[in-house]
């Protein structure tokens, strides 16, 4: 039987054999899982560095997986801290403790059986830890919030929607287009693409590097790399090789300090995820040779083996190095394999699903996640688009079997 989610490839660079395995919602909790980006300044999936957990949420809910595979999800209906009208859009870790930030009701913290508000406000937009330090933003132009071992200061820099921290380095940013800054001694320093060796103004991902100070910026030109008080290096495609694009909306670090890069366009949609090894990009995955959706809005983690795992409304690892001894316990998803033909396709696309159950249903959308077509199931359709890329998604009721790319003439 052809498994969708299941590719070995021989690797190199510290990276072994490939393979994916897949975990869909409905085998813990309609819903349980979403991937992406809720508002633009949030990561809602990320886990633990501290115990590899797997945390997301969505609106009123946050779904956890433990390192077991125990699954638990906290929302209005068992956990009276939340309500219907409930945001909950990022998180932040510290040892033995989780945090979430809450559009209505402000810093959030589990303490591994209850959550409490420990910092009310509205607005919340993004939280960020350091070690035992969690930053907090809001979307309100007011005072950032910093937490530590129960203390709370506001600090009295009001620009700042989006704060990183290590080692007493503090970089903010008010918002993707807006630049970057690094906030010191009282004053915040703004840099220049003009200037300095930044890239352009946009920064959808602000990281630092695990295993050094190095401040990694992705924008819409590449990565920009900044080192104490200044910018010292890129990474494009002039620079880099096999790199699959120019913009990045999303980068995750391995021990190594390699990192997996999610390359997408302004407003957050996905097309490619790839693996960037001292210069040379590796492992490149699009909607062609892995089964992500790449029509949603997803968000990428890397774990504390270094294993690859990717929400989009389904749970996708990469499993490279060890992984959970629940995973093989799961299982797997049965995604849709089939195939879409021709391709390139001068308006008339075929269906083979190789002896699946036959899909219900038919969606056609642009490189936007815009759908454009839809229509019930037949193995063969009629469409009329305009020339270029699209991806092709079948559906069994609401559950998405599997998506392909084509080209239309």
């Amino acid at each position: 039987m052809k498994r969708l989610m299941i590719f070995f490839i021989l690797l190199t660079g510290g990276v072994q054999a490939q393979e994916w395995q897949s975990i869909h919602y409905n085998n813990y909790l309609n819903g349980a899982f979403t991937g992406g980006q809720v508002f633009f300044y949030s990561r809602n999936f990320k886990i633990s560095p501290y115990d590899n957990s797997i945390w997301m949420c969505k609106n009123a809910r946050i779904s956890h997986l433990d390192n077991e595979g125990n699954f638990e999800y906290f929302d209005y209906s068992n956990t009276s801290l939340f309500t219907t009208s409930s945001k909950v859009i990022d998180f932040a870790f510290a040892a033995g403790q989780v945090f979430a930030v809450d559009v209505t009701k402000g810093l959030l913290k589990f303490n591994g059986s209850a959550w409490e508000t420990i910092i009310p406000y509205s607005n919340g937009n993004f939280i960020s830890s350091d070690t035992d330090t969690i930053w907090a933003t809001k979307n309100d132009n007011t005072n950032y919030m910093m937490w530590k071992d129960g203390f709370n200061f506001q600090g009295n820099y009001s620009n700042y929607r989006r704060i990183v921290s290590k080692n007493g380095q503090m970089w903010g940013s008010s918002g993707e287009n807006y630049g970057i800054s690094k906030y010191e001694n009282g004053i915040s320093r703004v840099y220049s693409p003009d200037t300095s060796l930044l890239l352009d103004w946009s920064n959808y991902d602000v990281k630092f590097s695990r295993l050094s100070d190095t401040l990694y910026v992705a924008g819409a030109l590449g990565i920009s790399k900044a080192f104490g008080n200044k910018f010292v290096d890129t990474i494009t495609p002039g620079n880099s090789t096999n790199m699959p694009g120019s913009s990045i909306i999303e980068i995750e670090f391995d021990s190594q300090d390699n990192f997996w890069a999610l390359f997408g366009n302004s407003t957050f949609y996905p097309n490619a995820i790839a693996y960037y090894d001292h210069g040379v990009w590796k492992h490149i995955y699009n909607a062609d040779n892995s089964p992500i959706d790449f029509t949603r809005r997803i968000s990428i983690e890397v774990d504390t083996s270094d294993n690859l795992w990717v929400a989009d409304g389904s749970l996708h690892v990469l499993k490279l190095h060890e992984t959970p001894a629940w995973l093989g316990l799961q299982k797997p998803l049965s995604l849709q394999a089939f195939e879409v033909y021709p391709n390139p396709s001068s308006g008339v696309l075929n269906f083979d699903v190789n002896a699946f159950s036959v899909p219900s249903r038919i969606e056609v959308l642009d490189l936007s996640g815009r759908v454009v077509f839809e229509t019930a199931y037949a193995d063969q359709v009629d469409v009329a688009l305009s020339p270029g890329s699209y991806f092709v998604r079948l559906f069994n009721d609401s559950q998405v079997l599997g998506t392909r790319k084509f080209v239309m003439e």
